[in-house]
């Protein structure tokens, strides 16, 4: 059955995923709460821990992306099957059969992408040098990296002095 197919891989992964970003956020952490500067990572560490969590990101969106294609596709084929047959089974089918599955509801994988942006945000904070124009207790402070989304390639300017954009760079994925 594709359906138990499509539910057992989107569990899986899930559980996959989200273990490893969650054991990755917990070792990096407790070192940005300790207050030392840069979170007591070197420049070469917070630059590898930003690309971590961008890659982990991507992959839990790509999962994501992956049960939304997953439902609409069954609710578009039972739509059509609806329309060829003059019948109307799609609502009661995406109830009963389809929406019982765990790629219909994941509060776990969205849990998980408020996490790894959380930390992308803090890293990105951690790994900015400070200026007058960006002291963390002004509003509006902002983090200067720069994540290019096709090549997932993470850079971190050695002196900032203007301000970045006040946009998420991980919408931009």
């Amino acid at each position: 059955d594709e359906l138990a197919k499509l539910s057992r891989f989107f569990s899986e992964r899930e559980t996959s995923l989200t273990g490893a970003a969650n054991a990755f956020i917990a070792s990096v952490r407790p070192r940005l709460d300790g207050g030392s500067p840069l979170g007591g990572f070197s420049a070469e560490q917070l630059q590898q821990h930003i690309s971590t969590v961008v890659g982990y990101y991507k992959q839990l969106m790509m999962l994501e992306n992956f049960a939304i294609l997953n439902y609409v596709g069954f609710s578009k084929i039972l739509k059509k099957h609806d329309k060829m047959t003059r019948h109307s089974t799609r609502a009661k089918f995406m109830q009963n059969a389809v929406q019982k599955h765990p790629f219909t509801r994941y509060a776990r994988l969205e849990k998980a992408l408020q996490e790894t942006e959380q930390l992308f945000m803090r890293l990105s904070a951690t790994a900015t040098p400070r200026s007058p124009l960006r002291s963390p207790q002004r509003a509006g402070a902002t983090a200067a990296v720069c994540v290019d989304s096709a090549s997932m390639v993470v850079t971190v300017p050695a002196a900032a002095t203007q301000p970045a954009p006040a946009h998420s760079q991980l919408g931009a994925l």
